[in-house]
């Protein structure tokens, strides 16, 4: 495949009229303003100035580990020695000197002064053709509509930026924060505007580039946001110790209000129609849930598990395929070029003994909790508190057993019966696909072209070792959603590169699914919610819902869906705001955080390793509702009287 986008924003950077020196959220004084006229002479130059309008992208990867908008919430732990701002969030200690504004500056307005300098030149650059300059034009009007979004989901009601301000505005010229509803309305009327004069799907080297599908997904999201409880219907901000609303800024038609307590169906059947409209055209694009299942590890499959494997397979790959010839991606609508060290960062302690007789390393630190292995489905595709398809819970920690363990998917025959317990048998393909535990496979061709049989007790496996002071498991779990199937080390320790050529998706098939699911549910559209989200399901290996599983109506499509987003997005950033935006901060992190009793014994006995544990460091993980919005730097906030701090900091 041709050279992506993603690849070009280096050479963007060169001409980016972004000034990273200040903390100005309105700083509109690049330090290349002198030269600005030289980043357009030449077709080639607007182009790379065109690139650097999305490098806020890249500055957010919606799958590194260590990003807190990922690291947060209850799907993982990071060893304590790792913790910084995601830990901050867990355990409540989130505050306007800690952390908080790299999302609003480096990602929000930034670029969106970027992009509107942009939009300044566009125009006078010479040797363009037409459709270039409507063609790019439209993409800088996308992207401020975007990173507006982006500031908005996380900070909650934000300045409009409609225009690069003058280098002589002081700061209560500043614009304040508009009303949630003004601010998504003018996404809208961005996203709207950039519509017509987008392609309906780049391919090739521009693949990444904004396009007609990217921009309809994104509006999709964008309204169901808006249409969920945290700002349709919400009065934790009315009244009390967050109260909110402007001091001095007031937004046209709205005055000093920041949310609209008040329920509106007509958001749900706003979202609904967009969510619809996204769906329906990316599937005219030949964009497709990846449902891929002729693959070469199924040679080495018994014959009574080839099934049951191929889902598994499909999961491991859907989300690490690169483009094909064309450029056209399967699964990932709009993506991001990836880093390798997410893989890392996953990747086991102590693999193998290398050729010089030292240990080749991951760094086993992204710890699934056990919250999070809780959420995934029986194989049947039942939460796995159902004692009709699963084992009663005082057996979850009991080791499964041979008999058992001969019936589990599995690449090799070689597993740890031993070492597996019933919680890690009787399980859906997502599991095995992106969870590994004690005595189960990580990867598929990790080690001598063989996945590696995990040991999490013994320290001279990956198991607990006082030596490791740095990187090491929390839980007992791995991650290997990101370890790429195909990546492979040699016994001097060189790797094939497994996956550094994958993307890493800002937004996907399967969100467009469920998010339309999430709609349908919420209007109690039942027959048209079992459709989209039986797709999801059904492209995973469990079984389709019916409406004997939803007797309760809205409330129970709703909790499926819920349920659904957990699993099929786990490690995506996604998360942290479907949390928020449903209102369930304290349903989910108030209880703490668990995993097995991996750390501070040696060798422990099969027994005292499979307990179920609050994790010393997250005993104080609690939640406060100040947390369903993020605060400004105190700096920030402090620049202008027109712009507030978030309620409760």
């Amino acid at each position: 495949m041709k050279s992506n986008i993603l690849y070009k924003f280096i050479i963007g950077a060169a001409v980016a009229t972004t000034g990273f020196t200040s903390c100005d959220y309105l700083d509109v004084v690049p330090v290349e303003q002198a030269t600005i006229d030289d980043a357009y002479k030449r077709p080639e130059q607007t182009l790379a100035y065109l690139y650097s309008c999305y490098n806020g992208l890249k500055s957010w990867n919606p799958v590194d580990y260590y990003n807190e908008d990922v690291a947060s919430t209850d799907e993982f732990v990071l060893p304590p020695s790792w913790n910084g701002d995601a830990y901050n969030i867990q355990t409540n200690q989130r505050s306007s000197a800690t952390g908080g504004g790299w999302t609003w500056r480096y990602c929000g307005y930034d670029p969106i002064r970027t992009c509107h300098m942009f939009l300044e030149i566009i125009d006078k650059a010479p040797n363009l053709t037409p459709e270039q300059r409507t063609t790019w034009r439209a993409e800088a009007e996308f992207l401020i509509g975007y990173y507006h979004f982006m500031v908005l989901r996380k900070y909650g009601p934000c300045p409009i930026m409609d225009h690069a301000y003058p280098s002589d505005v002081t700061g209560d010229n500043m614009p304040g924060r508009s009303h949630y509803d003004a601010v998504t309305k003018y996404i809208i009327s961005q996203i709207d505007k950039a519509m017509p004069n987008l392609p309906d799907r780049w391919t090739g080297g521009d693949w990444g580039r904004v396009d007609k599908v990217v921009a309809k997904a994104i509006k999709g999201r964008v309204l169901l946001y808006a249409a969920s409880p945290q700002w349709n219907g919400n009065t934790l901000y009315e009244s009390g110790r967050l109260k909110w609303e402007n001091t001095q800024w007031e937004t046209e038609g709205y005055g000093k209000q920041l949310v609209n307590p008040i329920y509106s169906q007509k958001k749900w059947e706003d979202a609904r129609d967009a969510c619809k409209e996204a769906l329906d055209f990316a599937l005219l694009q030949d964009l497709a849930l990846y449902k891929e299942s002729n693959f070469e590890e199924l040679k080495q499959v018994a014959a009574n598990k080839k099934d049951f494997m191929k889902y598994v397979f499909r999961m491991r790959y859907a989300l690490l395929s690169r483009a094909n010839s064309t450029g056209k991606c399967q699964e990932v609508v709009w993506g991001l070029a990836d880093q390798s060290l997410i893989t890392t960062g996953c990747l086991p302690r102590r693999m193998f003994k290398k050729t010089d007789n030292t240990w080749q390393h991951g760094w086993s630190g992204v710890s699934p909790t056990l919250e999070a292995i809780k959420q995934f489905y029986t194989s049947k595709g039942y939460p796995i508190t159902d004692t009709n398809h699963f084992y009663p819970q005082d057996e979850w920690y009991d080791v499964a057993g041979e008999n058992i363990i001969s019936q589990e998917p599995s690449y090799l025959d070689d597993l740890d019966a031993n070492e597996i317990i019933k919680l890690n048998t009787n399980r859906e393909p997502r599991f095995y696909a992106w969870m590994a535990y004690s005595g189960g496979e990580y990867g598929t061709k990790l080690v001598k072209d063989a996945p590696l049989i995990l040991n999490m007790r013994l320290e001279e496996k990956q198991g607990y070792n006082k030596d490791d002071v740095r990187d090491y498991c929390r839980t007992g779990y791995l991650c290997q959603k990101w370890a790429h199937p195909g990546l492979a080390f040699s016994d001097n320790g060189s790797d094939n590169g497994g996956s550094l050529t994958s993307p890493r998706p800002i937004i996907r098939m399967a969100e467009l699914y469920l998010n339309l699911a999430e709609c349908y549910a919420a209007l109690g559209e039942e027959t048209n919610f079992l459709t989209e989200i039986n797709a999801v399901r059904t492209r995973a290996g469990i079984n389709a819902l019916t409406k004997t599983d939803i007797p309760g109506g809205i409330d129970d499509m709703t909790e499926w869906v819920h349920r659904e987003r957990f699993i099929e997005f786990y490690g995506e950033g996604i998360r942290f705001y479907d949390m928020r935006r449903w209102l369930k901060g304290k349903e989910i992190m108030g209880k703490g955080l668990h995993g097995l009793n991996m750390v501070g014994i040696l060798n422990p006995s099969i027994s005292t390793f499979n307990q179920e544990t609050v994790m010393p460091e997250y005993t104080e993980v609690s939640w406060d509702d100040r947390l369903y919005l993020m605060p400004l730097y105190y700096e920030e906030a402090d620049k202008s009287e027109n712009l507030i701090q978030a309620p409760g900091y």
